[in-house]
């Protein structure tokens, strides 16, 4: 046999080795996507138990730093298999349009990075350094600020959301519809175009659908509401959101992680995004997931207490003093803050750092 023979007996080989792969893998893609949507209170029960599984570890560790690095671990995975169970319940909409599409993979992209941002950046200071964490943290800042900048204003996506919120969103509304009723009609529900609240119609025809298509149905119109058009001044307020984290990041760079100069320049930006964005009542509201967006933002103003270098001159010192007086003053008391008091440093030093949630 000559090597032109070989050659072509190889390539025929790897072609029908990758054409069986592909088979096998879209036979149990498919075949997980049925099961998924014919057992969507199964999956959530799984999902409950690995975030509670996380919870757990992280209470009854009292080595913080590693139990916050399991934790992590734990979560990012238990979010990205939520995320993808969301997205086959949804069935998401296969837009003819080019734009709709590159939308789409960016919205994932952003899904994907915020998820994994965390334990990316917890993994790389421990294999690296400090250094190395903070270059990491620019990177996915920038990264982040450009992806969310080119769906506001070249996709007038309006408010966003980040990937966790709009997935308590998500399984919140999966409650509320099989709540609502399991063996309602597709067509006795409706969803709110504006305000997402899911009720019964007057229709009284039956349906033989199965709940997994009634629950799909809903739960896709309603995670596709349309979003609000945002004014100019609105749209600069939305700029300010995302921009939020890398503003800090860069004064914090110029001015040092003890100044108080990125602590004041965040809350003055993040005070003129919440100003810019309050509609009137001549205005159309914003939508039902827009709402709740701006009211996790203006409850998040609380988390700046617990931002250094204010946590650590004044919040932090303060608490703790209220801490040690419970303890000692209330029986069992004790029991509860002493490993609250371990855990805060851990969490303020991984949490609060850049101000992206």
């Amino acid at each position: 046999m000559s090597f032109e023979e070989k050659a072509e007996a190889v390539r025929v080989l790897l072609q029908t080795l990758s054409a069986k792969s592909s088979a096998l893998v879209g036979n149990a893609t498919n075949s997980y996507k049925n099961f998924v949507s014919q057992n969507p209170e199964a999956i959530a029960q799984v999902e409950k138990t690995l975030k509670t599984s996380s919870y757990l570890y992280e209470a009854f560790s009292k080595n913080y730093n590693n139990s916050i690095f399991i934790a992590e671990i734990v979560s990012a995975a238990n979010n990205l298999f939520s995320y993808a169970n969301v997205c086959l319940l949804l069935k998401e909409k296969r837009t003819k349009e080019q734009n709709g599409r590159i939308a789409q993979k960016i919205h994932h992209l952003l899904s994907v990075i915020e998820f994994s941002q965390t334990f990316i950046e917890i993994s790389v200071q421990r294999i690296w350094n400090e250094k190395a964490k903070w270059v990491v943290i620019g990177a996915i800042s920038v990264i982040k600020v450009i992806l969310r900048s080119i769906l506001l204003f070249y996709y007038d996506s309006g408010i966003q959301s980040p990937a966790v919120a709009t997935l308590l969103s998500h399984s919140a509304l999966m409650s509320k519809v099989k709540n609502e009723q399991a063996n309602t009609a597709d067509d006795e529900l409706y969803v709110g175009k504006n305000s997402g609240i899911v009720m019964r119609t007057l229709a009284t025809v039956t349906s033989q659908r199965r709940w997994a298509d009634t629950e799909d149905t809903w739960l896709h119109n309603s995670s596709y509401l349309p979003s609000s058009k945002l004014s100019g001044a609105e749209r600069i307020g939305e700029l300010l959101h995302i921009s939020r984290p890398l503003i800090h990041l860069l004064s914090m760079a110029g001015a040092g992680k003890s100044s108080l100069l990125p602590w004041i320049t965040s809350l003055i930006t993040d005070a003129s995004s919440h100003v810019l964005l309050q509609r009137d009542n001549n205005k159309k509201k914003f939508n039902h997931f827009e709402q709740m967006e701006l009211r996790r933002r203006y409850v998040g103003l609380a988390l700046y207490l617990l931002r250094s270098p204010v946590y650590d001159q004044y919040t932090g010192p303060h608490l703790f003093s209220v801490f040690n007086y419970l303890s000692e003053n209330i029986p069992l008391v004790r029991y509860l803050l002493d490993p609250l008091s371990g855990y805060l440093p851990a969490w303020q030093d991984v949490y609060f750092y850049n101000w992206t949630n």
